[in-house]
C-alpha cells in the first residue's frame, strides 16, 4: 500500500512538472533557409502544366523570374511556427502588365502573392488573392487564389 502512495505521489509531481514547462518546449525549424521557396517555385511548375492554370500560372512564373534577373529579393520566407512556412512574393497587389495588354482588361487584378508551406507534410497551399470581373462589367468581386 505504501508503495502505490508513493507512486501515485511521484507520478503526480511528474504531471505536475510536464503541465508547468510545457510552455517551454522549443518550436524548432526543419526546413534550412531558401527550402519553402524551393517548393513554392516547384508547386508553380507543377501546376502551370495542367491545362486550367497554365495562363495563370505562367505570369506568376515570369514574374519571379524577372525578380530573380533583377535583384531577387521579391520571395520571402517566414517561420510561422508548428511546421508552417509562409512565403509571400512582392510587397503588395500587382495588375501584370505584359507589353500593351494588363491582366485587367482580362478580368484579374489585385493579384496577390502568398503560400503555406507545410514541414511535416511537404505540401504548399496558396492563400493568395485577386478580384476578378468574371463578366468584365466593372463588378470586382475578390476571390481565394486555388493555384499558384
Amino acid at each position: 500500500m505504501k508503495f502505490v502512495m508513493i507512486f501515485g505521489l511521484i507520478l503526480i509531481t511528474v504531471s505536475i512538472l510536464f503541465v508547468g514547462y510545457s510552455g517551454y518546449i522549443i518550436d524548432r525549424q526543419k526546413f534550412s533557409d531558401g527550402e519553402a521557396i524551393a517548393m513554392v517555385k516547384e508547386k508553380l511548375v507543377l501546376d502551370r502544366d495542367s491545362n486550367y492554370t497554365r495562363e495563370i500560372c505562367n505570369h506568376v512564373l515570369i514574374e519571379i523570374n524577372n525578380d530573380f534577373l533583377n535583384d531577387g529579393k521579391g520571395l520571402k520566407e517566414r517561420y510561422l511556427g508548428s511546421g508552417v512556412w509562409e512565403v509571400s512574393f512582392g510587397e503588395g497587389p500587382v495588375t501584370p502588365i505584359y507589353g500593351e495588354m494588363s491582366y485587367s482588361s482580362l478580368g484579374y487584378r489585385n493579384i496577390t502573392y502568398l503560400w503555406l508551406v507545410y514541414e511535416t507534410s511537404l505540401t504548399v497551399e496558396s492563400k493568395g488573392t485577386h478580384e476578378y470581373d468574371a463578366d468584365l462589367n466593372g463588378e470586382w468581386n475578390k476571390a481565394v487564389r486555388f493555384k499558384c
